[in-house]
């Protein structure tokens, strides 16, 4: 069985939401797990967070006030995406103009139970299925997303109606439940947290510099390119056109329920 992870960067009150992740087998990411955790353990790390480590907080706050911490760093990061380019078969990701999208009407979002992470999650599902279907690949797959985004109930209904596909959602690190069993958290979603913030991150930016070249790319998002995998963005056309959809979508039910349909 093939599993693809995803997660979110951003949120709806930043500029953009992107979710984004990687597919790969079963096997590979136990092998990934494995080697993830003990690369994080030999610095006392019990788990990676993208924007924690930009910023040194939290976990990574240690090492905050020392003169070596940047090459510290990034050689922590260097083994780090070693792992991620040797066991992720494809990456996958899309982002979301918040500020587009919420001018979609509020009845359009709450009758499609859309919000921006559902609708970046349902096109990530979209992106995965139509690469399996290109290389004609039988294998099941599972879609697995980290708990707690906001959005997540949305995700799964359109999931679940628009294609059949019920994500399974799990946490990030490992987590202590209400009955106080510890539930194991999934690793390869600090993999697909870390493309997801590479990504919104460089949203932002691409919005700012109009003429991008591949030297003006961040080291991680340079490195994540040499995955294969085209992670998209719903430009305002996209939205537009998504939109007009939608309310065309909802004047023919209308039509077909005054004829008793």
């Amino acid at each position: 069985m093939l599993t693809a992870a995803f997660d979110a960067g951003g949120d709806e009150n930043t500029p953009f939401l992107t979710v984004a992740g990687f597919v790969s087998s079963v096997g590979d990411w136990e092998e990934f797990s494995a080697l993830w955790r003990e690369r994080l353990k030999k610095e006392g790390i019990e788990y990676s967070r993208a924007v924690e480590a930009a910023h040194f907080r939290k976990q990574f706050q240690p090492w905050h006030d020392k003169p070596d911490r940047e090459r510290w760093r990034q050689e922590l990061l260097a083994d780090l995406m070693d792992l991620v380019k040797a066991h992720a078969y494809r990456k996958f990701g899309c982002s979301i103009i918040n500020k587009r999208f919420q001018s979609i009407g509020d009845d359009l979002r709450k009758h499609y139970r859309l919000r921006a992470y559902s609708l970046a999650g349902r096109t990530c599902e979209k992106q995965v299925r139509d690469w399996a279907s290109a290389e004609r690949i039988k294998t099941p797959i599972e879609f697995v997303f980290e708990s707690g985004d906001e959005g997540h109930n949305e995700l799964q209904v359109r999931l679940a109606a628009d294609s059949g596909n019920v994500p399974v959602f799990r946490p990030k690190k490992d987590t202590v439940l209400a009955n106080g069993h510890v539930q194991r958290g999934f690793v390869p979603f600090q993999a697909a947290d870390w493309l997801a913030y590479e990504l919104n991150a460089l949203a932002k930016f691409a919005e700012e510099n109009k003429n991008l070249t591949m030297a003006d790319l961040r080291w991680p998002i340079q490195e994540f390119n040499r995955i294969l995998g085209e992670p998209g963005i719903y430009t305002e056309e996209d939205t537009d056109r998504l939109e007009h959809m939608l309310r065309l979508s909802g004047k023919i039910d209308d039509w077909a329920k005054g004829f008793g349909a």
